[in-house]
């Protein structure tokens, strides 16, 4: 029985990936946050780039929100800007959008519950008189508080 180091196992696996699904995809899946900001890499992530030979890619982007399908249709020459101009060459010429299901590992959190009413902005406001003015300024002390 022959011994195998892992990093020459993981060389040839991640050469036969890379070969396979692309260098620019795999940055692109490592980097996703940072090339298109958070605010759309929250409702997209990209499932393919398909290359014709010699030209800039087109890109397959699951969208989560048909909502933000919408939003993105209107942007996508910034997101093909962004993503070319993170790569500082010309990669991509074209985004289709196709709706998808969120997979459950991207999926967003439960808001917090509200925070506890403070007891010191409690004492502060006790000779206020009742009305809008004191429940946003108690609003104000809760989220102050946390």
């Amino acid at each position: 029985m022959a011994v195998h180091f892992v990093g020459n196992v993981l060389k040839g696996l991640s050469k036969t990936y890379l070969e396979k699904k692309g260098y620019v995809l795999s940055t692109l899946l490592n980097n996703w946050d940072f090339v298109v900001g958070e605010s759309y890499a929250a409702y997209c992530l990209p499932e393919k780039i398909f290359f014709k030979k010699g030209e800039p890619g087109t890109l397959y982007l699951n969208v989560y929100s048909p909502s933000m399908l919408m939003s993105l249709q209107h942007v996508y020459l910034l997101l093909i800007e962004k993503i070319n101009t993170y790569f500082g060459y010309t990669v991509l010429e074209k985004i289709i959008f196709k709706r998808a299901i969120m997979p459950e590992k991207i999926k967003p959190k439960a808001p917090l519950p509200p925070p506890p009413d403070n007891p010191a902005v409690q004492e502060l406001l006790s000779d206020f008189p009742e009305g809008d003015l004191k429940e946003r300024l108690r609003d104000l002390g809760k989220r102050l508080h946390t």
